[in-house]
């Protein structure tokens, strides 16, 4: 560099503001192989995981400058437990986040929908071994059984 600098006439502070510029370059380059890769389409993401991303791309400047810098635990808690998880069309890891189904009870629930078909009312999940009344009063509140792809907000 000082061999530049004083082949060229450099002062101290040109040579900043071309490390400054290289760096910007640099930083803009590899935002756009980030953008061109894009890691997120690569994720393994659950329904969940897809509105939340969803939201974020959708939402607006003011909404920026109105949501809270940081969630609590009791927040995304609350927010998880509005979204009804849908047991015709729920995955696995879906199921796993009711309350008291691990991956053990998971695959009952959807192996018995694939031998008996779609659940016709929520009540019906009492025929899975392993689901008592205790368990299904737990993941009531949670649960849904319509033919409709997306989540239902439980308000």
């Amino acid at each position: 560099m000082k061999r530049i600098s004083s082949q060229w006439g450099l002062t101290p502070g040109e040579k900043r503001a071309i490390l400054f510029i290289c760096a910007a370059f640099l930083v803009g380059w590899g935002y756009l192989q980030f953008q061109r890769t894009n890691l997120l389409a690569s994720l393994p993401l659950t329904t969940q995981d897809s509105l939340a991303i969803d939201a974020i791309r959708n939402a607006s400047l003011e909404d920026a400058r109105t949501m809270p810098l940081a969630e609590t635990k009791a927040d995304t808690k609350s927010h998880a437990e509005q979204i009804l998880i849908n047991i015709n069309t729920a995955d696995q890891s879906e199921l796993e986040s009711l309350p008291g189904i691990g991956p053990t009870l998971a695959k009952r629930i959807m192996e018995f929908r694939t031998e008996r078909g779609k659940f016709r009312k929520v009540e019906d999940l009492l025929g899975v071994s392993g689901i008592g009344p205790k368990k299904f009063e737990q993941i009531k509140p949670r649960v849904c059984c319509s033919s409709a792809e997306s989540p239902k907000k439980n308000e």
